[in-house]
């Protein structure tokens, strides 16, 4: 009882009618098999991934599936039958039928069954395998915004590896630059760079960083310099260094503004001034960093004490030439 693309559309659209869960456009919808087709624009991510819901139709494949379906629903003449499915991702994988409509050819409800059927491994349904499997390989329906939800939520339980693919997700999404983008580009560089959630990648760690430090982001400028001042993979720089140390404490980064105070103090990339450098520790110290405080404090009482030294050595001499 297959109908043309043509007849599916038009039922396709009556059923909108009358289906609150219905499709939104003809480019959401894709071929499962020639039955049945998947709305992309139905998922949904829920708990932090971990499922996933999504709604399915199908026509009956031939005269004996019909029959099965009229024999099971108790109806006839049934020509589509609309799926939302819940699947989990937690240990092992499966799927709740949360609903199911049959409608006939006018795209009229004519079975409606609210009742979850039951829990069944994923593996039970080729279909729902399908689209679940799509889902998941090519993130449909998931935003940058949820993705980094996501992944914020695994880093606060310490799951760097759970977190790091929904980082790489939404650091990817550079069509809106969000702080959740951002974010993730710079998350997503530290991961590579540490090699903590993924294998360590010195080159993609810096290509990640630097997004994000392009977009503003401080912490990333300040790892950037550590990176050349050390030589993390690539030769040791201290002038590109203290180019990305001065982006991050130009940001008022506090870490960025003491490794730039120790260039200044060393003359190490830039021109050695002590006044620079103390320059940066007290706006570190202003800041509230207790370690810049006492260093400022430290270093204005040795030149206070070198100070008095300087004068009473100037008042001995003095006292010796008047007399």
């Amino acid at each position: 009882m297959r109908k043309s693309s043509v007849i599916f559309i038009s039922m396709l659209f009556i059923c909108l009618l009358f289906i609150p869960a219905a499709f939104s456009s003809d480019a959401d919808l894709y071929d499962i098999d020639e039955n049945c087709k998947f709305d992309r624009s139905s998922v949904k991510w829920l708990d932090y991934g971990r499922e996933i819901s999504f709604t399915y139709w199908a026509y009956p494949r031939d005269a004996n599936e019909q029959k099965q379906f009229d024999e099971y629903y108790k109806v006839s003449g049934a020509q589509i039958v609309l799926y939302n499915i819940k699947v989990y991702r937690d240990q092992d994988i499966f799927f709740d039928i949360a609903r199911t409509w049959l409608t006939d050819e006018a795209g009229n409800v004519i079975y409606e069954n609210s009742a979850l059927q039951g829990k069944k491994l994923i593996s039970a349904s080729v279909r729902v395998q399908k689209c679940y499997n799509m889902i998941v390989k090519d993130s449909i329906g998931l935003s940058a915004n949820d993705a980094f939800e996501f992944a914020n939520k695994f880093m606060k339980d310490k799951e760097l590896d759970k977190a790091f693919p929904f980082l790489h997700f939404a650091a990817n999404n550079e069509n809106s630059l969000s702080k959740a983008v951002i974010t993730s580009q710079f998350l997503l560089g530290y991961c590579y760079t540490t090699g903590q959630g993924t294998k360590q990648d010195y080159e993609q760690g810096r290509l990640w960083l630097k997004k994000a430090s392009d977009a503003g982001q401080s912490n990333a400028a300040n790892i950037l310099g550590e990176i050349y001042y050390k030589g993390l993979g690539i030769p040791s720089n201290y002038e590109t260094a203290a180019k990305y140390f001065k982006l991050a404490a130009d940001k008022d980064n506090i870490t960025g503004l003491k490794n730039l105070a120790r260039l200044y103090m060393n003359g190490q990339g830039v021109t050695k001034s002590r006044e620079k450098a103390m320059l940066y520790l007290r706006r570190a110290a202003q800041l509230g960093d207790e370690e810049s405080a006492q260093i400022v404090a430290k270093i204005e009482q040795q030149q206070q004490q070198q100070t008095n030294q300087t004068i009473g050595i100037a008042l001995e001499i003095l006292g010796k030439v008047i007399k």
